[in-house]
This record gives C-alpha cells, structure tokens and sequence, in this order.
C-alpha cells in the first residue's frame, strides 16, 4: 500500500502501471514512423514520467515509495523497447501466468507447476512458489529480458560455491541452485533459477519490521555474525556482494543458521574487472558507501560498511546519520562506527578481522548463550 499523501500525479503514474493493457496505457501511442523515431518517442516519453515519480524529486519521507515505483517504470520501459523492436508494443499485454491457479513450466531436468500468486518481488525477479512432483520449489523468474543477464551470473556464482572445493564449508549457508534455464513468453525470454523452498526462514528485514524500536542487542549480535559471515563468503568466492541489507539475510529463528542471498549483485573481482557498482536499490539508499556514489571500485570494505549499517538498523538506530541507542554496549557501538567510516581505509580490511574481533567483544559482554529468536507469527 502506498503512502497516501503521494501526490496526484505519482498516483496516476502508479495506477497506470498496476492498470495497463498495453504499453501505450502509460507512454501513449506511437507516432507509428520508423522504429528509430518510435524509440526516441518512447525515451521522451519515460523522461517526463520519471522526472515526476524519481526519488530524487520528491520529499525525504515518500522517498522508498518512489524509488520503488521508479523502478516499476523503468522496468516497463524496458520492455515497452523491446515491443518496439519485435513490432507488438500495440499489442495487449499478458501476464507471465495468467491461469486462475498456476502454470507449467519445463526444462531439460523437470517440470515445475507455478503458482499463480507472486510469493515475493525482488528488485530483479518475481518469486514464485512451485512444485516439482511432490516437492515444494521456490522459482525466481527475472522482471524483464534485460535482466537475464544478472540473473545468469548469480547463477553461475551459486554453481561456483557447490563445485570449487575451497568453498565447500560455506555452501549450506547460499542457496542450492537446483535448476536454471529459459522461457519464453509472449516472444520474450526470461531466465529462471529454481532453488529448494523452505518457509522457516525469516530475512532481518522481517526482524525489523517485528522490533521497530530495536532488536535486543543479545539478540542482534549472533545475527550480526551472519551478516559479516555472508561478506566473508562473498571475499572467499572472489566477489564483492555490492547488497548486504536486510533482505538479503535470511535466519532461522530457532536454529540460527542463515542464508545468504542477493548474489545477482554481486561483482567479480572489480580490481581486475574495473565493475562498479550501478544498480542501486533505492529502498537501501543510505546503506551504500560514499565511493559507490563517487563511481570508485568497490572492495570487500563496501560490503562491511553495509554490514555495519544493517546492524544499526537492527538494534534500532538512525542509518543516515549512524546513530546507535544508548542501550547498547560500548564496545559494540565503538566497533559498528568503525565499520561505517566513510573512509573506507579506516574500515576493517577483511570480513575474517571483523568476525573475530566481534566474537571477542560479544564473548566478553555475554559470554556463549544459546537464544531463540521470537518473531510474532504473523511475520513468519
């Protein structure tokens, strides 16, 4: 549900996007002349759309509602260029699965039945819960053609941590990549991953949302291991994970294994590859470090400055100005401010550093306890 106070126009926007039958319900007909004019239509068109509903160009507290929304048209744009290019962007639009319960989908290996119902929205993929025989199966599916790409190299760097030996302890804490491949649907092709579905999980973005004022800082410091754990894994499969914010850090309440996910944004060895860092999830702005928006390399540090912020957010703090409750140690407030320097030399170099250096602190303040995390059941 989006914030009310959106101003008319954004709610048009929004409303033609939840509402369109083609994609001249929200960028207007063409002015059916050669396809180069068409795009340039098009592009002038999302200009002015965007120059409304960008985040950048609305008050500070509607910001993530923007951002998302923003995302949604850019998303639509890309594909609307696609219709132009195959010669169907008159033509009406079809969801994915638009069966009343679900769809069959096939690969090489298997055939998935899909729910209908979108499990959850990511920033490039829909999530959707399936089955293969009598197994429950999560399938990802990317949100346009233009994101196949990302979704591919996840793919691949999942397969990396199942085959390359060194990685082998760390394995159990990503996702098991059990199928990827390719369908296409109205003319366009989109990428799949299909992973193990397990609904115990709950992400520190649900964790949030259930201690508002502040996750108990027992509490927040085992999860605060995982975090720096998925960093770590990230360093030791030759990535810089560029996404470590709450919803990419999936624990088991009881258990407390986690599961680290969000690899699609990922990048391989940027000293070498010279990647940086342009896909930014406006919802997780104030989590990204200042030499991402100086378009410098990112390093294992970028993801510990993330790190450090998620960890602020849970134990209730303020993310923007790196403010941290009282209530919490002094030692461990010390040691997150370090790890959000905004100059990254004076962050911790290495997740393995940061991992020891914390385990002392929470081992000295608490020693080694065993705590279930509580989450209401309406947040599971």
């Amino acid at each position: 549900m989006y914030n009310n106070r959106m101003n008319n126009e954004i709610n048009i926007i929004l409303n033609s996007l939840e509402t369109a039958k083609c994609y001249a319900d929200v960028f207007g007909a063409l002015p059916q002349k050669e396809v180069l004019d068409n795009h340039r239509f098009l592009r002038k068109q999302f200009a002015y759309l965007a120059s409304i509903v960008h985040p950048d160009h609305v008050e500070e507290a509607l910001k993530i509602e923007a951002g998302d929304i923003f995302n949604k048209l850019n998303i639509f744009r890309q594909a609307a260029e696609k219709a132009i290019e195959k010669g169907i962007y008159d033509e009406p639009l079809k969801n994915l699965f638009n069966s009343e319960n679900s769809s069959i989908i096939r690969s090489s290996l298997a055939v998935y039945h899909v729910s209908s119902e979108i499990y959850r929205q990511g920033t490039f993929s829909s999530l959707y819960v399936g089955k293969q025989n009598k197994k429950e199966v999560l399938i990802k599916i990317s949100s346009a053609p233009c994101i196949n790409n990302l979704l591919a190299n996840e793919a691949k760097l999942l397969q990396k941590f199942k085959s390359k030996k060194s990685l082998t302890k760390i394995k159990k804490f990503v996702p098991e990549l059990l199928d990827t491949f390719v369908i296409e649907k109205e003319g366009c092709q989109y990428r799949v991953l299909v992973f193990p579905y397990n609904s115990k999980w709950v992400s520190v973005t649900d964790v949030i949302e259930a201690y508002p004022n502040g996750l108990n800082p027992k509490d927040a410091a085992w999860i605060f291991r995982r975090i720096v754990a998925q960093c770590l894994a990230a360093s030791m499969a030759g990535v810089v994970h560029t996404s470590i914010v709450p919803d990419h850090i999936l624990v088991n309440p009881v258990t407390h294994e986690p599961l680290h996910i969000g690899w699609a944004h990922a990048i391989n060895n940027p000293k070498k590859s010279r990647e940086r860092v342009t896909q930014i999830i406006d919802k997780w702005k104030d989590w990204y470090p200042p030499e991402v928006f100086d378009k410098q390399l990112p390093d294992r540090r970028t993801d510990l400055y993330m790190a450090g912020k998620t960890m602020i957010k849970l134990l209730g703090g303020d993310v923007k100005k790196d403010l941290i409750p009282d209530s919490v140690p002094r030692e461990m407030i010390h040691f997150l401010l370090k790890c959000v320097e905004e100059n990254p030399d004076k962050r911790p170099k290495h997740g393995r550093q940061v991992l020891d250096d914390f385990t002392k602190i929470i081992t000295k303040l608490w020693g080694k306890e065993y705590r279930p995390l509580v989450i209401p059941v309406k947040i599971i």
